[in-house]
């Protein structure tokens, strides 16, 4: 039987890092491959540790899943180890952009991580990543194919909003108030999103009373909405930040709403990972996005400006990662 150390960093059940690497390692065990899962080292002592144990243990595959970055790139030039990376965010791109404009660019450390990417790329049997943006700023990089396997979500997800939707049939009326929800991380990804989101809201909902739920988001980060919602005397619309909770918690929440809204740090390479489940509980997503970009070009059909509607289309990550599943599995010793 062929065996595969499989390196993730370490993370919290149920978030999207933690369901990605748990949706590897059943697609590795369904097509009998032995796994054994090792935290990502944090440092340098971490790392030489890590090398002794692989060649120790006799691994000849490895599977890194990135981020972090830094550190784990080396791990692509182990000899004589077939060594998988997925890449689930830009690493030099988001250095160049300021992380979505949160930060200030840096453009010389950006094109530091630019050829650290094109030789970890190189030295790798396989690479895979999440996205179409990211898969073509990679392929062109590195004149390497880079495999796409889109997040989504899993089959008990998929399970469960089912469930919830068979008990959940009273609607509102359209009068009523219209409930927005987001889920995860807010003005974190940057305030001037939040700004365009709200004039779109004025510009849209000008007759209704809005409410946005926030669920996860850093209170603190988002306490200067409130002010700037009234300074800008928009009497409509209302917001609550609320603690995380439990995802069947989250798909009751999303289902009760009207509209959800996905933050993302840059919609040329990002998708981000809450949008697959707004789809799955058949909630149009809020397109506050001032032009035409590769985000709203993938999900045209879901968004509340669409000219076309996609009904019924679920994005599951175990039916994204077995259209790779055979290229992967080639690559194995």
């Amino acid at each position: 039987m062929k065996k595969l150390l499989l390196i993730r960093p370490i993370s919290s059940k149920g978030t999207p890092v933690s369901e990605r690497c748990n949706a590897y390692l059943n697609f590795f065990l369904k097509n009998d491959i032995s796994v054994q899962t090792y935290n990502s080292p944090r440092n340098i002592k971490e790392l030489i540790s890590l090398y002794f144990y692989i060649y120790k243990c006799h691994f000849r595959n490895v599977f890194v899943t990135m981020p972090p970055f830094s550190i784990n790139w080396l791990l692509c030039f182990l000899p004589c180890i077939n060594v998988i990376i997925d890449i689930r965010d830009g690493w030099s791109l988001a250095i160049a952009i300021g992380y979505g404009e949160t930060v200030a660019p840096q453009p010389i450390k950006a094109r530091i991580a630019k050829f650290v990417e094109f030789m970890g790329i190189r030295k790798a049997k396989r690479t895979i990543t999440c996205t179409h943006g990211l898969q073509n700023y990679l392929q062109q990089l590195t004149q390497r194919n880079i495999l796409l396997a889109m997040n989504g979500v899993n089959e008990k997800d998929i399970e469960k909003v089912t469930e919830l939707k068979r008990k959940k049939d009273k609607k509102r009326s359209k009068n009523a108030l219209i409930k927005f929800v987001c889920a995860g991380k807010f003005s974190e990804y940057g305030k001037g999103k939040i700004v365009s989101i709200i004039k779109k809201l004025k510009e849209s909902y000008p007759c209704n009373n809005c409410l946005i739920q926030i669920f996860g988001a850093d209170a603190a980060a988002n306490n200067w909405i409130y002010s700037y919602i009234e300074e800008e005397k928009i009497d409509n619309l209302s917001l609550k930040i609320l603690p995380r909770i439990s995802r069947e918690k989250l798909f009751s929440e999303i289902i009760d709403s009207d509209i959800c809204i996905t933050i993302i740090r840059d919609p040329r390479y990002d998708y981000g990972t809450k949008i697959f489940d707004y789809i799955l509980c058949e909630k149009p997503i809020l397109n506050y996005f001032d032009e035409e970009n590769n985000f709203t070009k993938f999900f045209q059909g879901y968004l509340t400006d669409s000219k076309s509607t996609i009904k019924n289309k679920i994005y599951s990550r175990e039916e994204n990662l077995n259209k790779v599943g055979k290229e992967i599995l080639s690559c194995l010793k």
